[in-house]
């Protein structure tokens, strides 16, 4: 993500902290450094591997079940024999990718800073308003 056109352009180290800690606290792994007059963040990851099953509970073809030894898959409905084995990653889903977006607002907001928040495919702020679209 991207971070720029920073105003006032003394707020941009109470933005790098406040990012910072809220990102720590919501436990979470990145990279943040300033480039050019900006703000970067990078390889945001989970501190701890969770099992990535959102792709799977939002289709309606899809059940998450648990075998004898815990393991998880999903089952599809219509076809009970096909099970997909559920993996455990660090990489976040979309409802992460939400509550990422909201606090990089939430942090905004409260320090009173105006700037643009891009990812690689949607706009997530422009100057004080909050929004969420695609590029």
């Amino acid at each position: 993500m991207i971070i720029e056109s920073i105003h006032p352009r003394t707020k941009v180290q109470s933005l790098r902290l406040g990012i910072s800690g809220r990102l720590n606290d919501m436990g979470l792994t990145f990279d943040l450094y300033q480039d050019g007059l900006g703000l970067k963040l990078t390889n945001v990851r989970l501190q701890v591997s969770k099992p990535n099953t959102y792709t799977y509970e939002a289709s309606d073809n899809y059940k998450i079940i648990k075998d004898g030894k815990g393991k998880l898959y999903a089952q599809n409905t219509r076809f009970k024999d096909f099970r997909i084995p559920i993996r455990r990653g660090k990489y976040l889903q979309y409802n992460d990718w939400a509550r990422l977006n909201n606090a990089l607002n939430d942090i905004c907001d409260n320090l009173g800073v105006s700037c643009d928040i891009t990812s690689s495919t949607h706009v997530i702020r422009r100057g004080t308003d909050r929004r969420w679209r695609k590029k």
